[in-house]
Formats: structure tokens, sequence, C-alpha cells
């Protein structure tokens, strides 16, 4: 303090009041001048033992030598007497306070202090602050009295040093010449979604993701609330639920697409009648639906020999008198097939082909007793067998071919014993056949010790390898999907979809197929698509995981046309892990093998997706998937 009468100051720089009125027309009254305010006067406590110095002319301003003394008059002792004094005191202990004089002031903080004012309560307080201190709410701004006079009484950007941005999507905020800023992650954590905020943890971490309040996510697309479907029939009400559709009135969703009560199919043979089924078209009444054709009751098939009789069957035609129709063509009796192996005998059967006893129809031809197949280890015996080989001798007759006794498959693994099985491979002892690979026994498939060859356990099947490893295998052996696997699929009413069927298997008896089984090809009248998820599988944290299938593909092989994609699916969110290119094999076995360590403790589902996107070419099989199985905690 520079007198023992001042404390403190408020703001570094001129302060106070005149008792005159200066002209400062920028922001003066009506005759362009402003009155300062009164200063604060403050007499001292014994104003007679103010030391008085000389003067001249009693009555005239004189020096009272102190720059605090207010309106210095001589007095008639002619000494120069004060009025009053002005108070500097600011009240903050960081500063210097000065009287300049004419009621001014000047505050200078002292060194390594800074006096700025901040917010406290809705009001602006001056405080004192020492070098380096920080914002109370900012640490990107700090006291720092070597920047210069003005960084004495206001705050200093700050560089280097952690604060928070307040952004959750970026990470590692710091300070930058007085901004915080961090980077930005949020596309690690976006969902792709435009109806949702993704929400990230600001360590680099994801926590998934809020639907908007004014949307609806339905089967991975994003509606505004009173949006409709593309069929009109149903609507997004956020009211009712954000996550399905909210159905406008009754009626028929058949197809993907939409229909009211009454409304006919393209041929006119069905309605929408939604209280019988709002799924499928409900046939109507006196009318018959063969094929993809309507009749009415008396129409005649092309040969003549049956015709549209609804009280008997309204999808298939009905045979009159005594002829046959077989494969859609009329015959009389006893009309023998192309190769005279079976005829039309309508007292056992209107709708087939009746084998010719003595006899055998294999694979499309017909044999005599006796007769030899190419590889002379099996023989035409209808006593046996009317429709497929009779094994002869110590051989075996596997996929069409003969095999000697003990020789074994191109694998190793498969060995002709006609003593168990005359008509597949058994496997070897001390080895497992798992798809379409061989392995010895104690195998690890990999090197990681999660998937062994473990031929007490099972020897068509991989056992865990390392103790707290997991495997799931799903073979479809029991000739049904999964518990909790569900199918849709675009054209399921012309019975293209996801099923199990028996035709190609990489082992055992049965497969997951897409396609028409009846037809063994995956046309329809338009482009078609499908998919077949899994019920929910957890995988456990901090541990190797992993996928591996058999996949035997027949259809077109470029990459753009009869796509198959392995998804996974989080949540509401599906991530592409595998997808078929021109390097897939066509028409024969292949391992696909997927690292799922990055799910690793979460809970997920597999989906394979298949789409033809055209209605060209398609009359190939379709697609096969056999032995599949699922790993982690290794």
């Amino acid at each position: 303090m520079s007198d023992a009468r001042f404390r403190n100051f408020r703001v570094w720089g001129l302060s106070g009041a005149l008792l005159v009125t200066l002209g400062l027309g920028a922001c003066g009254d009506d005759n362009g001048t402003v009155q300062v305010p009164e200063p604060d006067m403050q007499v001292y406590p014994d104003f007679s033992n103010a030391k008085l110095y000389d003067c001249d002319t009693p009555g005239e301003a004189c020096n009272p030598h102190d720059s605090c003394a207010l309106n210095p008059v001589c007095g008639d002792d002619k000494k120069c007497h004060a009025t009053g004094y002005q108070n500097c005191d600011d009240g903050l202990s960081c500063t210097d306070d000065t009287c300049m004089g004419q009621g001014l002031c000047e505050h200078k903080p002292v060194t390594g202090m800074c006096a700025i004012f901040v917010k406290e309560e809705g009001k602006s307080v001056q405080k004192c602050f020492k070098a380096n201190e920080p914002h109370p709410d900012d640490a990107c701004r700090l006291c720092d009295p070597t920047q210069g006079e003005d960084a004495l009484t206001s705050w200093s950007p700050k560089n280097g040093g952690t604060c928070d941005d307040g952004n959750d999507c970026t990470k590692d905020d710091y300070c930058q010449s007085g901004t915080c800023a961090g980077t930005p992650y949020g596309d690690k954590c976006a969902d792709g979604y435009s109806c949702t905020t993704d929400k990230c943890d600001g360590k680099g971490g994801c926590l998934g993701f809020e639907l908007k309040a004014d949307a609806c996510l339905i089967n991975e697309d994003c509606y505004i609330d009173q949006q409709q479907d593309s069929t009109g029939c149903n609507i997004c009400d956020i009211a009712k639920s954000q996550t399905t559709w909210t159905p406008l009135g009754t009626f028929c969703m058949i197809d993907g697409q939409c229909y009211k009560p009454g409304e006919k199919d393209s041929i006119g043979c069905a309605e929408c009648d939604p209280t019988v089924d709002d799924k499928a078209w409900t046939p109507l009444a006196g009318v018959c639906k063969i094929g993809k054709s309507c009749y009415q009751p008396g129409d005649k098939h092309t040969g003549l020999c049956a015709e549209c009789d609804p009280t008997r069957s309204a999808t298939e035609w009905t045979i009159k008198g005594s002829d046959c129709l077989i494969d859609d063509v009329c015959y009389k009796p006893a009309d023998k097939d192309s190769i005279a192996c079976a005829q039309c005998d309508p007292t056992v059967d209107k709708k087939a082909w009746t084998a010719l006893t003595g006899l055998c129809k294999i694979a499309g031809a017909c044999y005599s007793p006796g007769d030899k197949h190419t590889g002379l280890c099996a023989e035409c015996d209808p006593t046996a067998s009317g429709t497929e080989w009779t094994v002869t001798g110590d051989n075996c007759l596997i996929e069409d071919k003969c095999y000697a006794t003990q020789l074994t498959d191109t694998t190793g693994c498969g060995v002709c014993d006609p003593a168990a099985d005359k008509k597949s491979w058994t496997t070897v002892a001390n080895k497992c056949k798992i798809g379409g690979n061989c392995y010895a026994d104690a195998a690890s498939e990999g090197g990681d010790n999660c998937l062994l060859c473990t031929v007490a356990t099972s020897s068509t099947a991989w056992s865990p390898g390392a103790t707290s490893a997991t495997v799931a295998t799903f073979d479809f052996e029991g000739n049904v999907l999964p518990t909790g696997w569900t199918v849709t699929a675009s054209a399921i009413s012309e019975g293209v979809t996801w099923s199990i069927f028996d035709k190609r298997v990489s082992g055992g008896t049965y497969s997951l197929y897409y396609g028409n089984v009846a037809t063994n090809d995956y046309d329809s009248s338009l482009a078609n698509d499908g998919s077949v998820k899994s019920a929910d599988i957890t995988l456990a944290a901090g541990k190797k995981a992993g996928l591996r299938f058999w996949l035997y593909m027949d259809t077109e092989s470029g990459a753009s046309y009869d796509t198959l994609d392995l998804n996974i699916v989080e949540g509401t969110s599906s991530t592409n892990v595998w997808s078929k290119s021109s390097s897939t094999k066509q028409e024969e076995w292949q391992e696909i093998v997927v690292d799922l360590s990055t799910y690793a403790g979460k809970t997920i589902k597999i989906d394979f997706a298949f789409d033809t996107t055209d209605s060209f070419s398609n009359t190939g099989e379709g697609v096969y998937i056999d032995d599949l199985v699922i790993y982690d905690d290794c």
C-alpha cells in the first residue's frame, strides 16, 4: 500500500469521480456533458493532526501536497486545507491502490497476481487470483501476469493440460490456445441410423444409441412420427410403438403387400379375408386354384382326364374315369412311362406311376433282375428293392460309386466297411470327420486350442479345446431349424425360402438350404431374397471367438447377383463380416472361417442373407449351409 489510509483497489486504471462536470459528449446528457458520480469521501480521523502546507491567498485553491486531498482551499491561516479525502481502497488484497488526484484512483495488481471479474450468484465480482490459477469454470483460461498489462485484469489462454470440451464423442481433451478440444471418434459409435442419437463415453468407448423422441426404427429403417409404410396400411405412431408398425385398420399383409378386405389376388381365385387369415389369400368358395391359374367348376384339364371339382379339391385336378394324371400329363390304363418300367394303374394310384413287377427303376433308368451297376459292385434285385441297387459281395456303393472293402475316401477319414454300412463311409478309428475335413484324435484346428478333435466325445463334431471354451454346433440333423432361429423370405408363398433339406450335405443327412425344396431351385416370378437369423448368442468377454461353416453354392458366380452375406446383428445394428465374392467356389463344398473376437462379451445374432437382386438365371440349386460351429471363451 502507498498510504496507511488505503487498503486495496477494484480496477487497475483510473476510477472515482470529480466534483466538476467534464465535457464527454459521447455519453453525455442533452448538453453534451456527463456527470461523474460523487467520490467516496473520507476525512482523516483526526483532521487536526493532518500536515498542512503553506499557501499564499486565502480562499483560493492551493497545493495540499497529497494526491488524495479533495477541493483544497487556502485558509485564513494561509494553510492549505482539504474538504475531504478520496478513499481509493477497492477491498482487494492483491492490488496497490494509489490516488491520482482530482478524485481519480489507480489500482495495480501486485507482482504475481491478477484481479479479474467473475460471476457469482448472477453478479459480476472482482476477485484475486494467483499466477497460473485457473478460471473457476474454464480449465483452459488462467491468470498469467507475464502476458502483459491486459492480462492482469483478464483471463489468459492456456496451452496444454486436461479439460472437458463437453462433447462425449471426443477423447483426450486438452487445452489449445484457451480452447478445450478433443480428438473426435463419434464415427466409431455411429450406427448409421438418422433417427438415433449415438452415445459415447468420452473415453473412446460407445454407449449404444438412443432413439429420437419423434421417430420410429422399424426393421432397421427410420421413419418420422405419422409416416406410413410403403403399403399404406401401417403408420409410425410413437404414442403406441417406436419399433413396430401400428396398423391403420383391418387388412391383409400378403407377401409384403397390403390388401383391403375383399381385394382379389392376381388371378381372381382368392381374396383378402382378415377374419380367416390376415397373412395369406383366402380361396374363394366354388373355384379351384391349381398351379398359378384359377378355374371354375367343370373346367377341364388340357388332357381331358380331369376337371375342377371344388367339392373334391380346390387346389388339385379331380381325375374322372379310369385315367391317370401323372406330372400334369393324362395317361390311359396300362400306358407305360418313358423307360417302360412303370405303368398307369388307376386301381393302385391315379397320380403316380405304378412300378412293374420284377423290374428296378433306379435314377431314371429301368433294369431287369441281375442287371449290373457300371461299377459291378451291385445289381438289380427287385426282391430286395425296386428303386435302389442291391450291393453284392464285400463292397460299398457310396454316392453311386463302387469301392472295395477298406478303401478310404479322399480325406482319408472314411473307409468302406461293408460290415458297418455298405452305402456310406464309415469313419476311421481314432479320427474325426468334421464337415469335409479329416482330423487325427487330439488335433487342434487353427492351433489355438479352441476346437479339438476328441474321438471319445464325438468323431463328427468339434469338442472344446481349452477347459473354459464353449462350442455350439448346428448340423441341422433334427430336420428342423434350431430353437429360436427365425426366417423371413419375400417369395415364401412361391416356396422359395430358408428351410432344412436333405439334397446335399457336408456331413450327416440334412443341411440348411435356400431355395424351393419342391423344384430344387430358387426361381420365382420376381427377384427374391431371404434371411435366416439365429437366436441370441452371448460370447464370453476378453477371449477369442469364431465361427466356421461349410458352404455349397449353385448360383450365378459374380459378386453382384445372387449375393450371400453373413451379418452380425447386435441389437438393431447389423455388421457384415463375410460376403460371397467372385472367388467363392461354385458347385463344391468349401469351409468359411470368420473371426468373432471383436464381439467378445457381447450378445449377438448371426444372419445369413441371400438376394437374387434380379429375376434372371435363378434355376440353379441355390445355397446349402452345413456343420456350422460357433466357439468362444478360449
